[in-house]
């Protein structure tokens, strides 16, 4: 007779849970990427050192927890998803600048 997970059996509920959340991350950062792709100038475009500086920056991994965070906020407020992926988007472009302005000083 099998045995049914309960919130006791920490083992078998933290490794469903971490996976489920580990997927979404992972789907949910794969689909803000594509959207910073779509929105950011091609690294060719004149001038292109600035552009290959910008996609450099914002596309490089790790950044994309406060984006989803986001689009969860905003889903939670029933907002439309076109809407909410490009503003959660917007959020590694807008740190972007901040900090190359720390920089120059």
């Amino acid at each position: 007779m099998r045995r049914q997970a309960s919130f006791s059996d920490k083992k078998t509920v933290n490794t469903v849970s971490t996976l489920t959340i580990r997927e979404y991350l992972e789907t949910a950062a794969r689909r803000i990427d594509e959207e910073l792709d779509r929105l950011l100038p091609p690294a060719d475009r004149f001038p292109p050192s600035i552009h290959e500086a910008m996609r450099y920056s914002v596309l490089a991994g790790g950044k994309r927890l406060r984006p989803i965070l986001c689009l969860e906020a905003g889903r939670l407020l029933r907002g439309e998803e076109r809407i909410l992926l490009r503003l959660g988007s917007a959020l590694p472009t807008m740190f972007f600048g901040a900090g190359t302005c720390s920089l120059d000083g």
